[in-house]
């Protein structure tokens, strides 16, 4: 006894099933649900169905169709990758360094060896020359002059041309030097060192307009000679003929004659309008100085 079976199709997959009068009865085939049979049997097939459930094997609807789980999509490709690097150095460099037949080690490798090159590089510049050279100021390179052992004397007419450039008649005034040193040089990295030039005829114009720009300052520093200084003169000055005239006694003769120890500097200026000839004033605290020098033979002199 069957129970009330029938042999019949699958509606949903055709393959040959069993069905019942009264119920749903799921496919052995594809697990879907045979509706109750309204009807007589449908003829019996071939290929017979496999045995019929029992009177409790119905299925309800939600168990009746498990849907096959989703095929899983490849991930995709990464985007290709250049296979370089750049490391930034001092001083606005960038170095390429290609990395991809390069393992983790050797990346690291690379980068100690660019801090490292940093480093050496930094080192190197300090050594060679300290600070570089601010944007609008001049170089000691272009003038001819070592910043750490400046000529005193050469730093007056380093500045000469740029002068004339500003002025025509542009000469030599005065010179302001803090520290110079037992051998007559100045470390220009300290600051503390100044050189006006002045414009003959601009200094004695009777128009305040045209005095505006009658003296031009150099000042050296640490990051080059600063020329932008523009100084002008508050009443007009007479009996300009021309600068002072620089003798055969230069500023390291004056040192030389002082007989300074190591590490032992003085101040050297001079200024005509605070001189009352041309001779260089030195003044110093270790030894205690203030003297003058005739700028024409060394000889002391008064002011």
């Amino acid at each position: 006894m069957n129970n009330g079976y029938v042999q019949t199709h699958c509606p949903s997959c055709g393959q040959a099933a069993w069905g019942h009068p009264q119920q749903q009865v799921p496919c052995n085939a594809c697990g879907r649900m045979v509706p109750p049979m309204a009807f007589a049997p449908a003829p019996m097939v071939a290929a017979a169905p496999a045995a019929p459930p029992g009177p409790f094997a119905m299925a309800s609807p939600q168990q009746a169709y498990v849907a096959p789980a989703p095929i899983a999509q490849p991930a995709p490709a990464p985007a290709a990758s250049s296979g370089v690097v750049k490391i930034a150095l001092p001083y606005g460099i960038k170095l390429p360094i290609p990395v991809g037949k390069l393992g983790k080690f050797g990346i690291i490798g690379i980068v100690l060896l660019v801090i490292v090159g940093s480093v050496g590089f930094a080192i190197f510049k300090m050594k060679k020359g300290g600070n570089a050279t601010a944007k609008g100021n001049l170089s000691y390179a272009s003038l001819g002059l070592d910043m750490k052992k400046a000529d005193p004397d050469k730093m007056i007419s380093a500045v000469a041309a740029h002068a004339t450039k500003w002025k025509k008649d542009a000469v030599w005034w005065s010179i302001n030097l803090q520290a110079v040193k037992a051998d007559g040089t100045v470390d220009l990295s300290n600051g503390g060192a100044q050189v006006e030039y002045i414009s003959v005829a601009g200094v004695q114009a009777a128009s305040d307009k045209a005095r505006e720009d009658s003296v031009k300052e150099f000042v050296f520093g640490p990051a080059g000679v600063d020329h932008s200084g523009i100084i002008g003169a508050r009443e007009p000055w007479t009996g300009v003929t021309g600068g002072p005239q620089l003798g055969a006694c230069q500023i390291k003769d004056v040192i030389k004659l002082l007989g300074l120890k190591d590490g032992q500097t003085v101040r050297v200026t001079f200024d005509p309008q605070f001189a009352s000839g041309e001779s260089w004033h030195i003044l110093g605290e270790d030894p205690k100085l203030d003297a003058h020098y005739s700028m024409a033979d060394c000889s002391p002199t008064t002011n």
